[in-house]
């Protein structure tokens, strides 16, 4: 069965079973790493904007196609920016650049910068760090679980910590992140 975008309905999020990961995430070094990923991860299953892993060209999993963003790189340059960034971790996982920790809060900050999604930008690039993390062997991050009665101070701290990291300095944003 092929949906309208002409390739296999399991792509699209139809109860067909997909086929076992050849290389499953798995932490402690094991399987797939974000240093070792292709851009394609980022970017869906098909690796082009519009194509998402659940709904061809709906929302979930697309690559925001909005003229005149008001956040985050122009949509013409998400994809390439996208590798850069991939290319930038593997670098700076390799090369030990920066602790594993500083590693996952950089991609995490420049992914929200590059705002690739519509919608769940915050939460999809905090996610993917946590996953980085763990590939690095650390923990996962806990983002300001510190503090889950005051959730409006929790937002402010980490808009802070955001906008300190935007004029290079990431020691807040370290901070928030294991906090």
């Amino acid at each position: 069965m092929k949906c309208s975008k002409q390739h296999p309905a399991a792509h699209c999020g139809d109860a067909r079973p997909r086929p076992a990961r050849k290389r499953p995430l798995a932490a402690g070094g094991q399987g797939w790493s974000m240093a070792q990923a292709p851009s394609t991860t980022m970017l869906g299953r098909h690796g082009s904007p519009g194509r998402g892993p659940w709904r061809c060209g709906r929302w979930a999993g697309a690559l925001s196609g909005e003229a005149n963003r008001r956040i985050g790189v122009d949509y013409w340059l998400i994809e390439p920016e996208l590798r850069q960034l991939l290319d930038d971790v593997r670098y700076w996982a390799e090369n030990q650049t920066f602790s594993r920790d500083e590693i996952a809060v950089r991609f995490h900050r420049r992914l929200a910068v590059i705002h690739p999604l519509p919608n769940g930008n915050g939460r999809h690039s905090r996610l993917v760090a946590d996953l980085l993390a763990v590939q690095l062997g650390q923990g996962r991050f806990t983002w300001g679980r510190e503090n889950l009665i005051e959730a409006a101070e929790t937002r402010r701290m980490y808009v802070a910590a955001l906008r300190a990291a935007d004029t290079h300095d990431i020691g807040p944003l370290l901070a928030f992140a294991r906090s």
